[in-house]
């Protein structure tokens, strides 16, 4: 009695395993064939000598032909400022963000726009109605400029939900980022 349930257990287990090895085989058959033998696309019309050649004989052909390195323009320009109705100076769009490391929290970001000079502050609303401002200095790059990031020890700040909007002011230009929160 005992063996022959054995046998119909063991008849069940190999006839499931069957059944999921042809379903794996059917599978990979299917997407094999649906994706031309797993060819890239990209590559199918390039001699396999030219996709393996090396650095070192890639630099010397340039330096025989310059004329055969491809390059595309930068066309990455920054958002041209707006003026503003209430103040003589022009609006600038701002970005910030907030990161927070142990006992710290780091606020960054900046005007995605060249502008010369002026600061950048951190106006901070916490959870009980406390309001804080840091201060802090611009870095100018060649198409935007970054507010140097601001460090705030957690200790300092109550615990619970804050919000902050990144401001920038100069004589010629201002911006405020959109409000970003955190929890402490």
């Amino acid at each position: 009695m005992r063996i022959q349930r054995s046998t119909k257990r063991n008849r069940k287990v190999l006839i499931a395993t069957l059944l999921l090895l042809a379903l794996v085989g059917a599978v990979s058959a299917y997407f094999y064939f649906s994706t031309n033998g797993f060819k890239n696309p990209d590559t199918a019309n390039v001699s396999s000598s030219d996709r393996f050649k090396s650095d070192q004989e890639q630099s010397k052909e340039l330096q025989n032909n310059p004329d055969n390195k491809v390059s595309a323009p930068n066309a990455d320009h920054p958002v041209t400022p707006t003026n503003t109705t209430e103040s003589n100076k022009k609006q600038v769009q701002m970005i910030a963000s907030t990161d927070q490391s142990g006992n710290t929290v780091f606020i960054r970001g900046g005007v995605n726009y060249p502008v010369a000079g002026g600061v950048c502050y951190a106006q901070l609303s916490g959870p009980s109605g406390q309001s804080i401002r840091k201060d802090t200095t611009v870095l100018r790059n060649p198409a935007s400029t970054d507010c140097k990031t601001i460090s705030i020890p957690t200790s300092s700040l109550a615990s619970g939900k804050w919000t902050f909007t990144l401001h920038y002011m100069s004589d010629d230009y201002e911006g405020v980022s959109s409000e970003v929160s955190f929890s402490v």
